[in-house]
């Protein structure tokens, strides 16, 4: 880390005001001899510095200085005894106080680790201090810099080092301090040469020229290290390859009107690169070394594992982001709306970073499959279409419902929705439901089981159609071999370096999220008809994240996407995955006829038991509780539901 000691820096952390000029004074030995300024008692008194208090004076008691605001600064001015009092234009003083470092905002700030331990940093935006303690930034007033109203206390500020010698030094600005403001650094005049001053200690002066005494930090002689600075080295690079100066953060120094400056790694990385170029402009570094996290999906000429790679604004060259680098391409307000693509996933530039396009953020872009054969259905109800798609003999629904009407289905009341509340949204994403929504039951049944007496398979779904159950999505699992990534849809979800959506079996799932404040592009939940217990049910999820088609269970309140699958034949309305209540659970009994087996295959439980069930038998339930699950799962006695693990994943 380079280490420089700011200038002009204002003292005064604690806000509040004070009277302006002009009010009288008590006339205490304390107060401003002149009556002419309102009094404040100490540094720590001085309110911030800004736009609304910027041009006010005040007397300083305990330094017996005046003081006035300017750019952000308090400075210091002397009253001119000839002209009655008034103010000397020509000795003013900013108060600065030394730094280890000088940052623009709080963006910039490092992590306080135990390297920077003990440092301090000025945030020019927040006009005060941090210093790392105990690996955590914390506000810091540092001592306060002796200022006095005589010799040696004047600064000005100078935009570059070259125009140091329009200020010279002799005996009458012995002492003076001038800012240079390009390198962020202090010059002061020492026995008639202007010196770096570094604020280690009293010998901290370096010397400008080689006539000049030497200039100590450390007892390390710059000029022995790197040579003589002088005109024939101007611009010159030296490396202080074995550390002794300590000043420079890439030992490296530049020889500039008699100084030895340290460089930067940004000023050696971008040494020689041309300033009139074209905006947007990509250019890899030529000194630091950087190991990139750009991934396998980057195929850019920018992408290196051992340099950084800049971007020409207009007026500067920057650092390059990541998705920059990967695209070749800078995002700037010049090409906002300018889009990109990383895999399967759209980026759009803002104006000033590259943003992933996520699924509701996509208009009238399909995700269907174009090499797959769809179906079609329309829904009598309110006229939509949906596309449909056979997969291994079972058609389901290729897009997720988007049913509303809830004054013919009085279950949707209350209980669907669309991401974000926005109906537009449902045509992308389709809607949300509850469990009771999407099968049509009154809210009741969120807390009670349903069974085939009371719960027709249909649910919400269109004439001819079905909610599937658990078995059905199983079967979906097996038909894919349990790849996620041939259900979902190209385009649709956000990246994920592992995961590679191909969407063959043009099932073409979406992202939808979780429910309408769930953004999407992540995940998306699928209803079952299935229930886990009375009051939660099975739903099938997907992640941008994961290969697989997962299987887990949640609260009968909570949303999920409905796919539809078409009767095939005679439609057992809730599957042999079904569910049925004994005489002891929520609403009727369910006779033993309630449930008709899919095969010959039937498993009879005892009265305190139930039978793990094969996904292609049924269930006869006797007297107690009865709860369907999968083959790899644990059931309950007659007085309550034994629950399997919170999430499960079958591959």
């Amino acid at each position: 880390m380079k280490k420089r000691f700011s200038s002009i820096l204002a003292i005064g952390l604690v806000t509040g005001g004070f009277v302006a000029c002009g009010d009288s004074a008590s006339g205490n030995d304390d107060m401003d001899p002149t009556q002419k300024y309102s009094k404040v008692d100490s540094y720590d008194d001085l309110p911030l510095c800004s736009k609304s208090n910027d041009g006010d004076s005040v007397y300083l008691a305990d330094e017996r200085m005046y003081l006035y605001c300017a750019d952000g600064f308090w400075s210091e001015f002397v009253l001119s005894a000839d002209e009655g009092g008034s103010a000397s234009s020509n000795t003013r003083l900013n108060i600065y106080a030394e730094a280890d470092d000088t940052i623009p905002s709080l963006s910039m700030l490092y992590n306080c680790s135990y390297g920077y331990d003990s440092m301090v940093v000025f945030v020019a935006s927040l006009n005060s201090y941090m210093r790392c303690l105990d690996y955590e930034w914390k506000e810091y007033k540092p001592a306060k810099t002796k200022s006095s109203s005589s010799k040696g206390t004047s600064m000005d500020t100078i935009a570059t080092i070259s125009k140091i010698t329009s200020y010279p030094c002799n005996s009458s600005h012995e002492g003076d301090s001038i800012y240079v403001k390009d390198d962020k650094m202090i010059l002061v005049c020492d026995d008639g040469d202007w010196t770096e001053y570094v604020g280690w200690s009293s010998s901290s002066y370096r010397s400008s020229s080689s006539s000049a005494r030497d200039y100590r930090k450390g007892n390390v002689l710059r000029d022995s290290v790197l040579g003589v600075c002088n005109a024939s080295k101007e611009g010159q690079y030296a490396i202080d390859a074995d550390d002794e100066i300590n000043e420079s953060s890439t030992d490296t120094y530049v020889c500039r009107s008699g100084l030895w400056l340290s460089t930067t790694e940004f000023e050696l990385d971008t040494k020689g690169f041309p300033t009139d170029t074209v905006v947007g402009a990509l250019k890899n570094g030529v000194w630091a070394e950087y190991y990139s996290s750009t991934d396998a999906a980057c195929t850019s000429a920018f992408k290196t594992n051992d340099r950084y790679t800049y971007v020409f604004t207009g007026s500067t060259w920057r650092k390059a982001n990541t998705l920059e680098i990967c695209f070749s391409k800078a995002c700037l307000p010049t090409t906002a709306g300018t889009v990109a693509t990383k895999g399967t996933v759209t980026y759009m530039c803002n104006g000033s970073a590259w943003k992933e396009q996520l699924f509701y953020d996509m208009s009238g872009k399909s995700f269907f499959n174009s090499g797959v054969s769809y179906g079609s259905l329309t829904d009598t109800r309110d006229g939509k279409t949906y596309k449909t798609v056979t997969i291994d003999g079972t058609t389901w629904m290729a897009e997720n419902l988007n049913y509303a009407d809830e004054k013919t289905t009085v279950a949707l009341q209350l209980r669907n929705a669309c991401y974000g509340n926005i109906e537009e949204n449902c045509t992308k994403g389709g809607r949300f439901y509850s469990w009771t929504a999407a099968m049509n039951l009154t809210t009741a049944y969120e807390s009670a089981l349903a069974t085939s007496e009371n719960m027709d398979g249909t649910g919400i779904c269109p004439t001819g159609w079905h909610v599937p159950d658990t078995t059905e999505w199983q079967n979906l699992r097996k038909s894919v071999s349990s790849d996620a990534q041939s259900l979902m849809a190209v385009g649709a979800w956000s990246y994920y370096s592992s995961i590679t959506p191909t969407n063959s079996s043009g099932f073409t799932a979406v992202p939808a999220g979780e429910d309408q404040s769930d953004e999407g592009g992540f995940e998306t939940t699928f209803c079952t008809a299935t229930q886990y217990n009375a009051s939660r049910y099975y739903v099938f999820t997907m992640s941008y994240s994961s290969k697989n088609l997962s299987r887990d269970y949640t609260g009968k309140g909570y949303y999920c996407s409905l796919r539809c699958v078409k009767n095939s034949g005679t439609v057992v309305p809730t599957s042999s995955s079904s569910v049925v209540a004994s005489s002891s659970s929520a609403e009727s009994p369910a006779p033993s006829s309630a449930v008709v087996p899919t095969s010959s295959e039937t498993v009879v439980p005892t009265s305190s038991e139930v039978v793990e069930e094969s996904s292609s038998s049924a269930v006869i339930p006797s007297s107690a509780a009865v709860v369907e699950t999968s083959s790899s799962e644990v059931i309950a006695s007659s007085s309550d539901v034994v629950e399997t693990s919170s999430s499960e994943e079958e591959e």
